[in-house]
Order: C-alpha cells, then sequence, then structure tokens
C-alpha cells in the first residue's frame, strides 16, 4: 500500500482510479459539516457543484425531507435553508432529513473523483477512523486537498499529512507528496487552532463572523464515522 495525495483536485479518470482510494479534505468547513450532518442523523449529503443546480435538484424532492445547505464566499446563499458551518447541522436540524449542499470548493472536488470505487469523507473530526478504514479497503490511499479556489489550502494539507501521519504508523509506504504532507502536520501538531487561524481560509472565516467554526473544525476524532460518496450521494454505510 501506498499513500499520495493531491494538494489541488484533479479529474481522475476510470482507469487511473483503479486500486484507489479518495478522501476528500475541506476541513474549513465542507467535509467537517458532512461528517456532522450524517453524525446527527442527516440521511444523505448530495454535493452538487453549482448554485443553480443546487435549486434545480432540489425541486425533484419532498420539500419537507429536503434541506438545502452552503455558501459561496463564506455566507450562506440567499434562499437556502442553512450555510456552511457545521455548527448549523445539530440533530433537530436535520435528523432524518436528505441535505443537498454547494460550497466554493468542497462539494466539487467529490465531482473530480467520482469515477473511484472508493471516495472518502476526511476531516480532522474523524481522522482516525478514516485511517482505519484505508487500511481495510486494500487500495492505495489518495488524499485529496480541496483548496481555496483552485490554490493550495494549508489547512486541508495539514488534515491530510494527519491521516498519512497515521498511516505512516502502520507501515504503509508515502510518496514524496504525501510524507511532505505529513512533515506538515508534525509541525503543527499540538495547536492546530494555531494552525487554522493564520490560514488564508481561516482568516477570512473570522474576517466573516465564524471563528467558532475554526474550533470545531480542528477537533480531532470525535467520530468514529467515515461517510461515503457514491452515485451521486453521501451516506453512511
Amino acid at each position: 500500500m501506498r499513500v499520495d495525495i493531491q494538494f489541488i483536485p484533479r479529474h481522475v479518470s476510470a482507469k487511473e482510479a483503479e486500486g484507489k482510494a479518495f478522501v476528500v479534505i475541506d476541513a474549513l468547513r465542507a467535509s467537517t459539516t458532512i461528517v456532522e450532518a450524517l453524525s446527527n442523523g442527516c440521511a444523505e449529503v448530495i454535493p452538487v457543484v453549482t448554485v443553480n443546480g443546487t435549486f434545480n435538484l432540489a425541486e425533484k424532492f419532498p420539500r419537507e425531507d429536503t434541506l438545502i445547505g452552503g455558501e459561496r464566499g463564506g455566507r450562506k446563499v440567499k434562499g437556502f435553508d442553512l450555510g456552511n458551518s457545521p455548527r448549523e447541522y445539530a440533530r433537530d436540524v436535520v435528523w432524518g432529513k436528505r441535505l443537498i449542499l454547494t460550497t466554493t470548493d468542497g462539494t466539487k472536488a467529490f465531482h473530480m473523483v467520482a469515477a473511484s470505487q472508493h471516495v472518502l469523507v476526511g476531516a480532522f473530526t474523524n481522522a482516525h477512523a478514516v485511517a482505519q478504514r484505508c487500511m481495510t479497503l486494500r487500495a492505495d490511499p489518495v488524499m485529496v486537498a480541496a483548496g481555496k479556489r483552485g490554490k493550495f489550502s494549508l489547512e486541508d494539507v495539514v488534515c491530510a499529512g494527519m491521516m498519512i501521519d497515521l498511516l505512516e504508523r502502520r507501515g504503509v509506504d508515502l510518496t514524496d507528496g504525501a510524507r511532505a504532507a505529513s512533515i506538515l502536520y508534525r509541525s503543527f501538531n499540538g495547536d492546530l487552532l494555531g494552525m487554522a487561524r493564520i490560514s488564508e481560509h481561516g482568516r477570512s472565516l473570522v474576517r466573516l463572523g465564524f471563528e467558532e467554526d475554526l474550533s470545531f473544525c480542528v477537533q480531532t476524532n470525535i467520530s468514529l464515522l467515515v461517510p461515503v460518496f457514491r452515485d451521486g450521494s453521501i451516506r453512511l454505510e
């Protein structure tokens, strides 16, 4: 088994995806929000690339069973039920509901690797569970850092590095990129909140009034769940 990383998401063909498991990471905040929503009883999360696509898809489902969530520029989209703060997705809000979600970067990343048989949702909150699942899949893990508008994102790569570090401790081989992510994670281990605060995305969220989301998103291993993206939907198996 050999672990690799995409520092910026790119489309993966079915041939390239053979024998690999992709872990999509948008630590601030989409992947954390997805893990939280499903942990609190959400039936499924459908990631959509565009805002219009989200509204159009929502029309195909009963309104009473469906929530529309996400953001553009960090803020909740007008007409949506929820934004992209994981703190919004409480049990009394999402239990039994379908969530159609669109975010600037995270939801797009899922569709870039949709050709793979194995696409997992990774965050700080479920990092140990993701690493364990990767060990059981008998596929080469590829961490996919969602990034920020097509550019490198510190918090996503640090989160990927945390999972890579866990896998390395279990004897998994690393590419140079994966090793670099592991080293970056170790440089911030012990102060993940400080890392989030200095990151470009973290500073943007603070300016928008979402500083509490940083503390939430850097909690480690509070969930044993590993959501799976398959056939256009993210669910728990």
